[in-house]
């Protein structure tokens, strides 16, 4: 939970996120799209989560679904393959995908950085 909601020290966040205070739909909503988009166990939902905690402060619209659109748009990877990709490498969720690199590789949240 301090790294999710910038309480202690996040390499994810780089500071944009200090001391913010849990908004329980935006937890939900995140809950909802690994139960309920992703199809995942207690226990699958669980292992994202000690992986990669700041997905629950992510925006579930915008940031969570628009990254698993992206994934099967650009490279078909849908369904079981894109559950997997998610158990695999939680971080791909936070990651920013859209720049294509016009950051070059500044930012820890850039897909061509990964």
């Amino acid at each position: 939970m301090e790294t999710a909601f910038g309480w202690g020290k996040s390499t994810y966040w780089r500071g944009s996120v200090e001391e913010a205070t849990p908004d329980t739909e935006v937890v939900s909503a995140a809950m909802a799209f690994l139960k309920e988009d992703l199809s995942m166990t207690n226990d699958e939902t669980l292992a994202v989560l000690r992986s990669f905690p700041e997905t629950l402060n992510l925006d579930a619209e915008k940031q969570l679904r628009g990254n698993l659109a992206l994934l099967a748009k650009e490279y078909k990877i849908q369904g079981p393959a894109a559950k997997a990709c998610v158990k695999r490498t939680p971080r791909f969720l936070g990651m920013t995908i859209n720049c294509y690199g016009d950051c070059v590789g500044l930012c820890d949240r850039c897909l061509v950085r990964f």
